[in-house]
């Protein structure tokens, strides 16, 4: 195998340890997924990451092996957190920076809703149905979204928000927030 090969593939273990994993295919469609999205390094460095976002400093001291000072660890992690692979939390009263990976789905197979290429949705494609069957829980037995049952009846009331009202929401939230396009939904944009 080689050593590029290799690293997506240790990319594809570390991310599959997560909640929503990213389970290995027998085609090699979720190295073609990882190779459109994340280059050599990028992969790499993204090993070191976990879920839940962890700071600047604790990435660094995992990875000074790498060559890299923490002035480059910080820009390649700012770098990756502009291409929307991985994401970054910083805590607005010290303004540490933290990076966290960001999974598949719900994650950074999103972030192309706009930028699709043709390289990109041939891996989408490929890699579909074995993600699919991961999410949904037929490979672990385990779905991704589950009902939790509470024995709690809940009554049902809908109601339509109006422009004005949602307006009103969003001029009295704290933010950031942000509002993004469903890439399942691509047909009606």
């Amino acid at each position: 195998m080689a050593q590029d090969d290799q690293i997506y593939r240790n990319l594809q273990i570390h991310l599959n340890s997560m909640p929503v994993g990213f389970p290995s295919t027998e085609s090699g469609a979720d190295i073609k997924v990882l190779k459109a999205f994340f280059l050599p390094d990028e992969a790499l460095l993204a090993t070191f990451l976990e879920y839940i976002p962890i700071s600047l400093k604790k990435i660094y001291s995992r990875t000074k092996n790498l060559g890299m000072s923490l002035e480059q660890t910080e820009q390649k992690l700012d770098s990756m957190v502009q291409k929307r692979i991985i994401y970054e939390d910083v805590n607005p009263r010290t303004n540490i920076k933290f990076y966290g990976n960001l999974p598949y789905a719900i994650g950074f197979f999103e972030t192309r809703v706009n930028r699709l290429t043709k390289k990109l949705a041939e891996a989408f494609d490929e890699y579909d149905l074995p993600f699919i069957k991961e999410f949904l829980g037929e490979t672990t037995g385990i779905p991704q979204m589950r009902t939790v049952p509470i024995n709690v009846a809940i009554t049902l009331k809908n109601n339509l928000m109006s422009y004005n009202n949602a307006r009103v929401i969003l001029e009295n939230v704290e933010g950031p927030y942000a509002v993004a396009p469903c890439v399942f939904n691509l047909g009606s944009l």
